[in-house]
């Protein structure tokens, strides 16, 4: 079909490209939580409270590991072709964290049952935390990495779109939409000077049906900033519609 091929021409022509240092958290099945990075996620099938909680460890056992933690409620109102919700999401790298609390909102226009087209904005706060405790300097009397924790809190507005198909999903969002500066300041008046980047994150996914017992979904996230990028793939075998194995 030609959505699948889609999917993985974008993703194959881009690949063996370098990756890059970024600001938004990552996600192993970043399919079961679009949501996360795309506030115009909406699924005109399920009117149901949904309450969704994710927990990723990496490289468990080494010092720093990457460690996130989301928790999101929302709801999609048929009548209104609404959906909104709040998400919570804390996300520590090294010496590096962040803390966010978003409201989101979408709203679908819809040309068929099977055609929709959604735009999404999500506003909220964000804390920027550097813990100086964890870096490790040649000279232990090093000024710039004193015991103290840097902190800051700023606003930040994250923009979507979606676009439903019969069984293929697409869609872009930019996290970080106005680049904005941050002073991260000590006590004692020292500080860092840090940036709030603009991100651009392209999503695909397309569902295959061997059966009425048995579908493949495979997706696609590509990662733009500042013109470098970094892609991810992953697919998903549905059994019997209640259980799901994937890699």
């Amino acid at each position: 079909p030609k959505p699948f091929f889609i999917v993985f021409s974008l993703i194959f022509v881009l690949s063996g490209h370098t990756l890059f240092a970024q600001q938004e958290p990552m996600f192993t099945q970043f399919s079961n939580n679009i949501q996360a990075f795309n506030p115009a996620f909406i699924n005109p099938n399920d009117e149901k409270h949904n309450l969704t909680l994710l927990v990723r460890n990496q490289w468990t056992g080494f010092e720093g590991a990457p460690v996130t933690q989301f928790l999101s409620y929302h709801r999609f109102v048929k009548k209104f072709r609404s959906m909104a919700g709040v998400s919570l999401v804390n996300d520590k790298a090294g010496a590096l964290g962040f803390k966010l609390i978003n409201l989101f909102y979408s709203y679908q226009f819809v040309f068929s049952d099977k055609n929709i087209f959604a735009l999404g904005l999500q506003t909220g706060i964000l804390n920027a935390r550097i813990y100086n405790s964890q870096i490790q300097t040649t000279d232990p009397g090093d000024p710039a990495t004193t015991s103290a924790t840097l902190s800051r809190w700023t606003g930040d507005i994250n923009f979507g779109i979606f676009y439903l198909y019969k069984n293929f999903r697409t869609g872009l969002s930019i996290p970080h939409l106005f680049s904005g500066k941050m002073y991260l300041q000590e006590e004692n008046n020292m500080g860092l000077k840090s940036r709030l980047i603009p991100h651009g994150l392209f999503f695909s996914e397309y569902k295959y049906r061997f059966n009425s017992d048995y579908s493949l979904k495979t997706a696609g996230l590509i990662k733009f900033i500042k013109g470098d990028y970094q892609w991810e793939i992953n697919s998903k075998i549905t059994v019997f519609n209640k259980f799901i194995t994937g890699i």
